[in-house]
């Protein structure tokens, strides 16, 4: 697939939809009931929805979102490195993984909206055995797209989200490095430290909120992407994520600033990009500040899990985020 191609297309598109449409009124302007972006609003039912970094909301919004995080792993047992036949040492130590997002939506209409995101991911182990062995990995991704408001009644909305994804993979392999010079007998061309590969991706899907009552709430989406692998020299592949959240306000019946959220998001790669990354399962808890209907203040405590092919282990990280999204 060719990136510059479908992000040309996506611009190009995205700009004509925009500068063809009719003029839209000021968006900081802010409703009388709910305090946020006259093009729509969060609640549904009287239940104010609490916002999840990871499972897109079928709102149509005007807001700025970003967060910060830091996480860790348990104790990381490598297996023994193994060369010529000779069990040499088994190694083990601790993986490091951080994250910083960036997240602008805007409402062209009460019935669509266009938003841009920008992500870096960055893992590397902590001492001298864990990055010898799992290197370094860093992606820096950029994602483009749309979201279009299909059903909404008094409990319900349904949105549709199409989204082009593209994410720059750098891979630091020093163990692979020299795993391949031992196996070779020289560095060859292929051979190399340091990876680096690109990798756009076309989704499409839905998202959806219910509101219980009040007090309860739960959204969910669920996306089907087509498009290159991580594993740079093979083909194209399909890739899917889905996640579902419950959430509680307590600020309705009880007059307390604070929400709840329970969520799972999961992430189903093709066979060559989950050798590589896994397929990470993920649980959230989240407790929110909701004194404020224009702004989501929220720490996040995520517990992550995957499998790694190359050490045949399953590796689970303790991550703690700070979620800020403001409304306009």
């Amino acid at each position: 697939m060719n990136s510059k191609k479908y992000f040309k297309f996506l611009l190009v598109f995205g700009l004509a939809f925009i500068c063809n449409a009719q003029s839209v009124q000021d968006s900081t302007q802010k409703s009388t009931d709910t305090g946020v972006s006259k093009y729509g609003d969060n609640f549904l039912n009287g239940h104010r929805f609490i916002s999840n970094s990871s499972i897109k909301s079928p709102f149509i919004h005007t807001y700025l979102k970003t967060r910060l995080g830091i996480g860790k792993t348990s104790r990381l047992e490598i297996p023994v490195i193994v060369i010529n036949g000779t069990e040499l040492i088994t190694l083990r130590g601790d993986l490091a993984y951080s994250t910083l997002n960036f997240e602008y939506q805007q409402a062209v209409k009460d019935w669509i909206a266009f938003s841009g995101k920008f992500d870096v991911i960055g893992r590397l182990g902590t001492d001298v055995q864990a990055l010898l062995s799992q290197g370094v990995n860093l992606n820096i991704g950029f994602e483009f797209g749309w979201l279009l408001k299909l059903y909404r009644n008094d409990n319900m909305m349904l949105s549709g989200l199409l989204k082009l994804n593209n994410n720059s993979y750098t891979i630091i392999d020093f163990y692979g490095f020299a795993q391949g010079i031992i196996d070779s007998g020289t560095i060859t061309p292929q051979n190399k430290i340091v990876k680096n590969t690109p990798a756009t991706v076309a989704f499409a899907g839905l998202s959806y909120a219910y509101a219980i009552n009040r007090m309860f709430g739960i959204t969910a989406s669920a996306a089907m992407g087509y498009g290159e692998s991580a594993e740079r020299f093979s083909e194209d592949e399909w890739i899917s994520d889905y996640g579902v959240s419950a959430d509680a306000d307590l600020k309705p019946d009880y007059s307390i600033p604070l929400g709840f959220t329970l969520s799972y998001y999961g992430l189903a790669r093709g066979k060559n990009g989950a050798s590589i990354f896994g397929n990470p399962q993920n649980i959230f808890f989240q407790i929110n500040y909701t004194g404020k209907n224009d702004i989501d203040l929220g720490l996040v405590f995520e517990y992550q899990w995957f499998t790694k092919e190359s050490i045949n282990q399953t590796i689970n990280f303790t991550n703690i985020f700070l979620d800020i999204k403001y409304y306009f």
